[in-house]
């Protein structure tokens, strides 16, 4: 993986404003991430039924990751330096049966993620994360200039947040195995960096 210490945020960290930052994931780290996926209102959209037992399936496939077995790259989301989340991204191409399934006819990148701590659902933390994981960490690994997700197309607060962050509706996909439709939405490296301006309000 190529980034070995935490990629933080270039926005202010003044005493006001919150810092970001993103430290590849650890086996050190599991425990923690095992109890997040056990927080009601994580598994509410992490248990989809296909992976078990859960969670502890869906670490196993978080450790065939850190083997180098998936080409998906887990970070662990910092909130002034506080362990809040955890997001992944990945290459489209390299996962042919999600491939096939969202048919974009273009290079694209994913990305998944979740707020672990349930204090800090709802406070807008969500957006501003996501943006600074695309610029600083999904989109220069990569060098691909289009993100997309996939939340449920139940998940109603998850995809407002994606709006915020300049992800647009593509259409609504079904994925072999999972237990919903996802809304596929998409954004650019450019229109990021429109929506990150210090001019425009989040």
């Amino acid at each position: 993986m190529a980034f070995r210490s935490p990629r933080r945020s270039r926005a202010s960290t003044s005493p006001s404003t919150p810092s970001y930052s993103f430290a590849p994931l650890r086996e050190g780290d599991l425990a923690l991430v095992r109890r997040w996926l056990l927080e009601p209102h994580v598994r509410r959209w992490w248990d989809d039924g296909v992976q078990l037992p859960y969670p502890d399936a869906v670490i196993e496939g978080y450790r065939a990751a850190l083997r180098g077995e998936d080409p998906t790259y887990h970070h662990i989301a910092l909130l002034d330096g506080v362990p809040a989340g955890m997001f992944q991204h990945y290459r489209i191409g390299d996962h042919p049966d999600y491939a096939r399934a969202l048919a974009l006819g273009e290079e694209a990148i994913g990305v998944d993620l979740f707020i672990g701590e349930a204090d800090l659902v709802g406070q807008g933390h969500g957006p501003l994360m996501l943006r600074a994981f695309l610029r600083d960490v999904a989109f220069p690994f990569h060098a691909v200039d289009v993100c997309v997700i996939g939340p449920s197309v139940r998940n109603e607060p998850a995809i407002r947040a994606y709006e915020k962050v300049g992800f647009r509706f593509m259409r609504d996909v079904l994925v072999p195995g999972e237990p919903d439709a996802e809304r596929l939405m998409r954004v650019t490296s450019a229109e990021l960096a429109t929506a990150d301006s210090p001019t425009r309000p989040l």
